[in-house]
């Protein structure tokens, strides 16, 4: 079944994630990946649009869907979706309706153990922090 809820008001964020197949990130501009990176630790599919740094952790029919999107630059540079109503419903209309594009995603290797050492490395790097390896 499909069911909506707002992720701010979610007691138990990871706990909602690990419970659902797919997890939609309508945002057109990403919090440094870190709602994706949390998701998709969490063994769920993200559907979000095509912008870094969302392109940079869910790949397309791997790990989850990328609803393509005009791009420009926001505040400071940083990139920014052109929200498009029509390919975020036809994406998830994709997602929801085949459940075999679901199955074939959860058999993937997500490569879940680089991802999370890309996310250590871009923190300790913004951070300015020497990694001990």
């Amino acid at each position: 079944h499909l069911s909506w809820k707002a992720a701010g008001n979610l007691i138990n964020p990871t706990q909602e994630f690990h419970n659902h197949d797919w997890v939609v990130l309508p945002g057109v501009r990403a919090d440094f990946g870190i709602n994706a990176s949390r998701i998709l630790a969490c063994g769920a599919s993200v559907i979000c649009y095509d912008v870094e740094p969302y392109s940079a952790l869910v790949s397309h029919k791997i790990n989850g869907l990328l609803v393509p999107c005009e791009v420009t630059t926001g505040d400071f540079g940083a990139p920014m979706a052109i929200p498009s109503a029509q390919a975020l419903l036809q994406t998830c209309t994709e997602a929801f309706s085949n459940n075999r594009m679901l199955f074939s995603l959860q058999q993937k290797n997500w490569n879940l153990l680089d991802m999370a050492k890309a996310v250590t490395r871009l923190w300790a790097n913004l951070w300015g922090l020497d990694l001990v390896t």
